[in-house]
C-alpha cells in the first residue's frame, strides 16, 4: 500500500509483553482530495453584487470574506479528523498561553464567556476546519494557476521589514516566507477575477 502521509501518525500500543509481538495501530493521513469546481464563477457572483450601483446609495464593497466563503462553499473537501484534531489542540494551546500571560485560568476564562470547556473545543473544531479548507483551497487554486514565488520575491519582502531583528529571525525560514507570499499572491488573483 502506497501512502503519503502529511503528518507524524498517532501510535497506539495494542500489545506489549514481553516474548510476544509488539501490537500496534498508527494513524496518519493524506492530503486531501479538493475539487474547486465553478468557483470562478461562483467569485464573480459575488463580486458581482458589490458593482451594483444604486443612487443616492454608497457603493458596496465585498470582502475577501465573502468571496473566500463563496469558494468554500462551491468546493469539495474533506479535511481528515486526525488534522483538525492536531489543529484544534495547537489553537487551544495558543489560547492557554494567552490565558496564562493575563493570569487567567481556564475556568475563569469559560465562566466569563458563558461556555463549557466542550463548547469551547467544538468551537475550535469548526474554526480548525475552517481554516484547514482554506489553507489546502488557497494552496489547490495556486497549483492550478501556477502561481510561483520568485527569490526576488522573498527579497523584496525581507527589504521590506525595517527591524533588523524581526528580519534575521523571518529570514532563517525563507520556505515558510515564500509560502506566506504564495498564499497572499493566490488572495490577489482571486480578489481580481
Amino acid at each position: 500500500m502506497n501512502i503519503a502521509p502529511i503528518v507524524n501518525p498517532r501510535i497506539h500500543i495494542e500489545v506489549f509483553e514481553d516474548g510476544t509481538d509488539l501490537k500496534f495501530t498508527a494513524e496518519t493521513c493524506e492530503e486531501p482530495k479538493i475539487e474547486l469546481k465553478n468557483y470562478k464563477e461562483e467569485v464573480k457572483k459575488v463580486t458581482a453584487k458589490g458593482r451594483i450601483v444604486v443612487p443616492g446609495k454608497e457603493e458596496k464593497k465585498v470582502g475577501l470574506d465573502e468571496i473566500l466563503n463563496a469558494i468554500l462553499m462551491t468546493a469539495e473537501i474533506i479535511i481528515p479528523k486526525i488534522l483538525i484534531e492536531q489543529e484544534t489542540n495547537r489553537l487551544l494551546s495558543q489560547l492557554l498561553d494567552e490565558l496564562k500571560k493575563l493570569g487567567v485560568s481556564l475556568d475563569q476564562y469559560l465562566l466569563s464567556r458563558g461556555k463549557t470547556a466542550e463548547q469551547l473545543r467544538a468551537e475550535y473544531d469548526e474554526r480548525a476546519e475552517k481554516d484547514l479548507k482554506l489553507e489546502f483551497l488557497l494552496r489547490k487554486v495556486a497549483d492550478e494557476e501556477k502561481i510561483t514565488v520568485e527569490q526576488k520575491d522573498v527579497e523584496d519582502a525581507l527589504n521590506s521589514i525595517k527591524d533588523e531583528k524581526q528580519k534575521q529571525e523571518i529570514a532563517k525560514n525563507p520556505y515558510l516566507l515564500a509560502s506566506v507570499i504564495r498564499q497572499q499572491k493566490t488572495l490577489d488573483f482571486i480578489s481580481k477575477i
